[in-house]
C-alpha cells in the first residue's frame, strides 16, 4: 500500500508499506493564519482506497503591545502667585510587542493631549515614539496627557502611555527663616529649599549663593535682624557669595 496527501502542511513518514501497517504524517503550521484547514490523506492497495480526513486548527497567538515605561509623573515646583514658565522637554518611550507579532508590524501615534507632540507619528514594534511637552504658562494643579499607540494591521491592539505633570505652588519664606536655614536645617520646607537652590547656583542644595539670588531677584531689603545674622557668614564664606554679601551690608 501507498498513501498521498495534498496539502503542503502535511509530512508523510512512513507513507509505504506492506501488509499491516502503521500510517505516520506530520504537520506544520509555520506561516499559517489562524483558522481550520483540513487535508485528505489517500491510502491506496491495489484497487481498494481509504481516504483519511486530517483536521487542524491554527490559533493565534495573543496579540499585545505595551509601553517601557508605561507612564512618567514629572513635578515642577514654582513660586506662590508667580506665572510658571516650563520649558520644553522631549521624553520617548518603547512600544514593545510580542515577537509572535512581527518586528514589521508598524504601530501608529496619536493623542488627544493640546500640551504634547508627538516627534514620531509611526514606528516599527520594539522602537521608541517620541513626543515633546510644549512650553506653556501652567497654573498650579496636576496634568495628565496621553499618549496611545495602536497596531496599522488591528486598531484594536494599543498601548497607552501616561504623562502626569504636577505643578506645586510654593509658599516663599520670611527672609529671617531663609537666613536662619543657613545657620541650622529645619526652618525651610524641602520644597522651599529646592525651589532657592533651582532658581540658585544649583548645586544641590541650599546656600548663601542660593539666598542672595533670591534677595537680587526679589530686590529684597533685609531687616536689621536678619542682617546681623548674616554678619558672621562675612567672615566664614569665601568667595563670590561672600563678596556680594559684604557689598550688602556696606550699601
Amino acid at each position: 500500500w501507498s498513501a498521498t496527501k495534498r496539502q503542503a502542511w502535511t509530512t508523510l513518514t512512513t507513507g509505504s508499506g506492506t501488509g499491516s501497517g502503521t500510517l505516520v504524517w506530520s504537520r506544520n503550521a509555520t506561516g499559517l493564519a489562524a483558522g481550520t484547514y483540513v487535508d485528505t490523506i489517500r491510502v491506496s492497495a491495489g484497487s481498494a482506497t481509504a481516504l483519511l480526513l486530517d483536521t487542524l486548527s491554527v490559533t493565534s497567538a495573543p496579540k499585545t503591545i505595551a509601553f517601557r515605561p508605561k507612564g512618567k509623573r514629572s513635578r515642577v515646583l514654582t513660586a506662590a502667585g508667580a506665572a510658571t514658565d516650563i520649558a520644553s522637554t522631549v521624553d520617548s518611550a518603547l512600544v514593545e510587542g510580542e515577537v509572535a507579532l512581527g518586528e514589521s508590524d508598524l504601530w501608529l501615534g496619536s493623542t488627544l493631549a493640546t500640551r504634547l507632540r508627538l516627534v514620531t507619528q509611526s514606528g516599527q514594534l520594539n522602537r521608541h515614539v517620541v513626543w515633546d511637552r510644549l512650553a506653556v504658562q501652567y497654573a498650579p494643579g496636576t496634568y495628565v496627557d496621553s499618549i496611545i499607540v495602536t497596531l496599522q494591521r488591528d486598531p484594536s491592539i494599543k498601548a497607552v502611555f501616561v504623562d502626569t505633570l504636577e505643578v506645586v505652588a510654593v509658599q516663599l519664606p520670611e527672609p529671617i527663616a531663609a537666613v536662619d536655614e543657613l545657620f541650622q536645617a529645619g526652618q525651610l520646607t524641602d520644597d522651599q529649599r529646592a525651589l532657592f537652590d533651582r532658581d540658585g547656583n544649583r548645586n544641590g542644595g541650599y546656600d548663601l549663593g542660593d539666598f542672595l539670588a533670591w534677595v537680587d531677584r526679589a530686590h529684597l531689603r533685609l531687616s536689621p535682624e536678619a542682617a546681623s545674622r548674616l554678619q558672621g557668614l562675612m567672615v566664614r564664606e569665601s568667595g563670590p557669595a561672600a563678596a556680594r554679601l559684604r557689598s550688602m551690608r556696606k550699601d
